[in-house]
């Protein structure tokens, strides 16, 4: 149904009768039947607030609603604007939808791209690159799940077992267990004392690897990177963080003591309980769970006395 002329007009046209009126159907963009302008075929009722955002009019959809007033109090149309909800519009207007403001006191994860650039996979990244011609010194191919990586000579001279300790160790493992990303990450501290990395559980990786190829120069170094990130951790991460460190071998205690030191400030340990992936693991992991409260202190460690480890 189409706007009658003397029917919410915008005040520029009820001061003068002679600017041109379009008239247009309802649930339609106002700007829709003015010639050139394509047609808003969908009939989006959001729409026309987005447009009217842009105008000092009163909106021809909802009355008594100043488009860039403050809100109204009674008028829901009029304070949902203000909120960081904006619909995706009508892509035959030619108009992208508009992100929402950053707020600068809300969380955000450590790699959210609104702020961060970089890439989580180190494996993208140039400053984990092993290959020969990236090297002014000597180095030698370590081959590691059939991917030769080029590690320095001077390095294994000192770390005589390195490399078998490496390639026997890889071996055993997946992918889904030790990314090749986080052996780039670890042969490239060799070669260069850094790495690129942004994500707390490929550090936590890093580290137990290290810990299990006799790697030490790395481990503390990896240590207060994780401490950096500790805030920045999601409640799915920790429990992905705790199975991973209570079922690996070879755990370096500084991890153990930087996990159970962090949860048990201000007893964050005690949101793990609404965590449904946490639930989950302490069913069908219970040495985990037994572990993990034993560090925390809220579990005696088990008297064995009287029974026989064979």
């Amino acid at each position: 149904m189409a706007w009658l002329p003397h029917q919410r007009q915008s005040p520029l046209r009820q001061r003068n009768p002679n600017v041109p009126f379009y008239p247009v159907m309802s649930g339609q963009s106002p700007l829709a039947a003015m010639p050139g302008m394509v047609p808003n075929t969908g009939l989006n009722p959001i729409l026309p607030l987005q447009l009217a955002r842009n105008n000092r009019f009163n909106s021809p959809l909802f009355t008594g609603r100043a488009a860039l007033g403050p809100p109204s109090a009674g008028i829901p149309f009029n304070s949902a604007l203000q909120r960081g909800f904006y619909p995706p519009v009508n892509p035959a207007l030619g108009l992208a939808p508009l992100p929402p403001p950053y707020d600068p006191y809300a969380y955000y994860p450590y790699n959210d791209p609104r702020y961060s650039s970089s890439s989580s996979s180190c494996c993208d990244n140039a400053s984990n690159s092993n290959s020969k011609s990236d090297f002014d010194f000597k180095v030698k191919d370590v081959t590691v799940r059939g991917k030769a990586r080029s590690v320095r000579c001077s390095y294994l001279l000192e770390a005589g077992k390195f490399e078998a300790d490496l390639v026997k160790y890889m071996d055993k493992k997946k992918e889904d267990d030790v990314p090749d990303k986080v052996v780039d990450m670890l042969i490239s501290w060799i070669n260069r004392e850094k790495y690129s990395n942004h994500d707390p559980f490929d550090e936590v990786t890093l580290n137990i690897l290290a810990s299990n190829v006799g790697c030490k120069s790395i481990m503390d170094h990896s240590l207060g990177r994780l401490k950096s990130m500790q805030d920045s951790i999601q409640g799915s991460e920790w429990v992905r963080i705790i199975g991973t460190v209570y079922l690996s071998s070879k755990v370096d205690e500084g991890l153990k003591k930087w996990l159970v030191k962090y949860l048990k400030e201000d007893r964050r340990y005690e949101e793990l309980a609404g965590i449904a992936k946490f639930r989950k693991m302490c069913v069908e992991r219970p040495e985990v769970e037994a572990e993990f409260m034993r560090g925390l202190g809220l579990w005696v460690q088990p008297d064995d006395k009287g029974l026989r480890t064979l």
